[in-house]
């Protein structure tokens, strides 16, 4: 995958700033936070990630589940990336 141009860069930023989550994701964002996940970043805190742990496969159907959820918000991102 090629690295995007700076102007694709910005025009990521300014829909990010526009997007808004479902409800749905809200909460399952707020509660894994409160259980499971944790937010990481490796930059200052300009970008971050949300990471699950979970024993390897107690829970496996539940990680791809919610790895299913978030997926819908990764693609909206990268056609909005791959339409600028």
């Amino acid at each position: 995958m090629e690295k995007p141009t700076s102007r694709e860069r910005r025009l990521l930023q300014e829909y990010k700033k526009t997007l808004v989550l479902s409800p749905l994701l809200l909460e399952i964002g707020i509660g894994t936070l409160l259980g499971d996940a944790s937010l990481q970043t490796q930059d200052r805190g300009k970008i971050f990630r949300l990471k699950y742990a979970q024993s390897k496969n107690k829970h496996r159907e539940y990680i791809f589940h919610l790895f299913d959820m978030w997926n819908e918000v990764k693609t909206i991102l990268r056609q909005k990336t791959r339409n600028v």
